[in-house]
């Protein structure tokens, strides 16, 4: 057995045989570094996402913390600001409970301040519907006197007079003479100034029966007389077609020649501008700063302006812009308003000095309008203060 191991053939085999071990067992050894440094790999592999996936998550934790930690940021904020408010309203309870407690203390003392005003508020009602009333009074006081009362005698006998004497009238047309109204009366009327020391007041507006029984007043007084002859003239001639005549010294016109100043021709003067005007419906009472015949100067006087338009408050005198203006004393006609009369109508803000020669005071049929040249620089009447009183 020994010599056959020792052969050389056996040897050879044997020797393959090592060689061919020491190879496998070198390639299983490399088989199995290969398969470790896999396996490894793997794991490296394995690890490395691990770590990303631990530092993805850890970076998700801390972007959450950042997020809670600026939440709690804001909810301390806001619970700061909340206990302050809390604070405030704390305080603003105990000032309230102390106003409270004053209120409940001055209570019966202001209970009684409330019955105090209620019994002043319904005195004062009172009064106002009395002031009212006394203004109603006032305003019917110029109707009444806006023409002549056919049921009282005398005036009817004036109202008859004046027709007679100053209107030709047929069956469509009334010729009505402006110029001669002063003189229907003229022996029986006289002028004269109000003895204002007699009186104890300011100077006084008669009306038409006080005017006739003293036989004459001032300026107002031949005024609104005047104003009421026109008007009843107005009134016999209604629903016709109506021309007004008066004369003028100064003011020139198309027609020149003898003016009488009655129907009668009893009374006339002599080659003098002869002025008509058609379409008259309403008369004024306009007094103020403007040229006084009896006086021969600038003074305060009144006159009568003529229109076509009414006058129903304060926004409508400016109407009287353009307005004829007759000289009641003698009937004459004195130019426009706004015009060649230079006399102008004040306006709402202006100061009288404004003008040489002005208007600050109109009576209308129903209506008195004062302008407040004074103080306030406006105009006021009674029917403007009727209607603030009815307001309030």
């Amino acid at each position: 057995m020994k010599n056959i191991m020792s052969t050389p053939k056996i040897r050879h085999i044997i020797y393959k045989l090592s060689i061919f071990n020491t190879i496998r067992m070198k390639k299983l050894n490399l088989l199995s570094n290969y398969l470790l440094f896999r396996l490894l790999a793997v794991l490296c592999i394995i690890l490395i996402l691990f770590i990303f996936f631990l530092k993805y998550e850890f970076s998700l934790e801390k972007n959450k913390n950042l997020e809670l930690e600026r939440e709690i940021i804001n909810l301390n904020s806001e619970i700061q600001l909340l206990e302050n408010n809390l604070s405030n309203l704390n305080n603003n309870i105990n000032s309230l409970n102390s106003k409270i407690s004053i209120l409940l203390n001055n209570n019966s003392e202001l209970e009684q301040n409330l019955t105090f005003a209620k019994k002043l508020i319904s005195e004062n009602e009172l009064s106002l519907i009395k002031y009212e009333e006394k203004i109603q009074t006032s305003m019917n006081w110029f109707k009444e006197n806006s023409i002549l009362n056919n049921s009282n005698i005398i005036q009817k006998n004036i109202e008859q007079n004046t027709y007679d004497k100053c209107v030709i009238e047929n069956q469509y047309t009334c010729n009505i003479n402006l110029g001669c109204f002063v003189m229907t009366e003229k022996n029986e009327l006289n002028y004269y100034l109000d003895n204002i020391s007699e009186l104890g007041q300011e100077d006084k507006l008669y009306s038409i029966q006080e005017f006739l029984e003293k036989k004459g007043g001032d300026c107002e007084d031949f005024s609104l007389f005047y104003k009421a002859q026109f008007n009843s003239m107005l009134n016999r001639c209604k629903d016709k077609s109506i021309v007004f005549t008066t004369y003028s010294k100064k003011f020139e016109s198309w027609k020149k020649e003898d003016f009488s100043l009655d129907t009668d021709e009893k009374w006339y003067l002599p080659n003098i501008y002869i002025h008509n005007f058609e379409n008259i419906t309403n008369s004024y009472v306009v007094c103020g700063d403007m040229y006084d015949l009896n006086s021969n100067t600038i003074n305060g006087h009144c006159m009568i302006a003529l229109t076509n338009k009414s006058i129903n408050n304060i926004n409508d005198l400016y109407i009287l812009k353009g307005s004829f203006l007759i000289e009641p004393q003698t009937g004459e006609y004195e130019g426009i308003i706004n015009g060649n009369s230079d006399i102008f109508l004040i306006e709402n803000g202006e100061d009288i000095e404004s003008y040489y020669s002005s208007i600050w005071a109109v009576i209308s049929n129903e209506d008195y309008y004062l302008y407040d040249y004074e103080k306030e620089l406006k105009w006021y009447s009674y029917g403007s203060i009727k209607e603030e009183i009815s307001i309030n």
